[in-house]
């Protein structure tokens, strides 16, 4: 969200309308590529049916995946 945004906003309104996106079974060094190509280090995993798997993103120095503990 932008800094100077309304937190009253809806989510939508800050939405990429066409993200980038990745199958899961692309390599890790295809998604870390194409995750550093983001302007946001972040990259939409779907699946075949168009599914959300989930998000890959990188940590703010751009050297690895985000994770959580």
């Amino acid at each position: 969200m932008p800094d100077d945004a309304d937190p009253e906003a809806p989510a939508l309104a800050f939405a990429d309308p066409d993200p980038e996106t990745i199958s899961p079974g692309e390599s890790a060094q295809s998604a870390f590529e194409r995750t550093a190509g983001s302007p946001h280090r972040r990259v939409v995993v779907l699946g075949d049916d168009g599914a959300l798997l989930g998000l890959l993103c990188l940590n703010m120095a751009g050297t690895r995946f985000c994770r959580s503990d």
